[in-house]
């Protein structure tokens, strides 16, 4: 299998798989389904001018101070959907799959417009936090934490559920601008076609609601 960590390039991996184990029509309708939001998204987001732009920061760790740069595989989904990676200028040396530590002080210069985590613990208490209350993102309600069962759709392991994690991004960062995609008819979707696992509308819509989305955007 070739290297999985591109979610755009992940569709020869799939095809490949299903090629050794003789199921070809299903490994297409799952290039399908990637393909189609990765069209969604290079579309809307060309169509984005840098100056409309949002800006991200890519919060890791249990206190949010560990971050990736735009040229990480790690933060790729902020870039691919039209958002502006705050940590883009950062050098994060030569361990890349590490990210960067940055200081309370950084993000609050940076100010992000949206902050994404994957980590629950610092989604649990960023609101009251008074570090961080002065940012934007925590102002205005604008902090996300990606869900993760049974993976992590926004990033570790980077692979095939980040999939899903596109058009979840996409909704967080621009819930107007992508307001074509049902996220609850997505997420059923995407469960049916990779898990082979059935959820009903309400169990979609609490693992959305959970992630920080907006009732009204999803």
């Amino acid at each position: 299998v070739n290297d999985p960590t591109d979610v755009k390039k992940v569709d020869e991996s799939i095809l490949f798989t299903g090629e050794v184990i003789g199921a070809q029509e299903n490994a297409q309708k799952l290039v399908d389904f990637n393909d189609k939001y990765l069209d969604e998204v290079h579309k809307i987001s060309a169509e984005i001018s840098d100056k409309d732009k949002k800006s991200v920061y890519y919060a890791e760790g249990p206190d949010g101070l560990k971050t990736n740069p735009s040229n990480s595989s790690h933060s790729q989904l902020i870039d691919l959907v039209g958002g502006k990676n705050v940590a883009d200028s950062l050098d994060q040396g030569a361990n890349i799959s590490m990210g960067v530590q940055v200081s309370i002080e950084q993000v609050i210069s940076w100010n992000p417009d949206v902050i994404i985590t994957t980590d629950p613990d610092f989604y649990a208490k960023v609101y009251n936090d008074s570090d961080w209350a002065s940012i934007n993102a925590v102002k205005n309600h604008e902090v996300y934490v990606s869900p993760d069962s049974p993976f992590n759709w926004f990033d570790r392991p980077i692979g095939a559920n980040m999939i899903l994690g596109v058009p979840w991004t996409a909704k967080v960062i621009y819930p107007d601008k992508y307001s074509d995609i049902d996220m609850v008819s997505v997420t059923k979707e995407f469960y049916s076609n990779f898990y082979h696992y059935d959820l009903s509308d309400d169990q979609a819509k609490q693992i959305l609601i959970d992630s920080g989305i907006k009732e009204k955007n999803l």
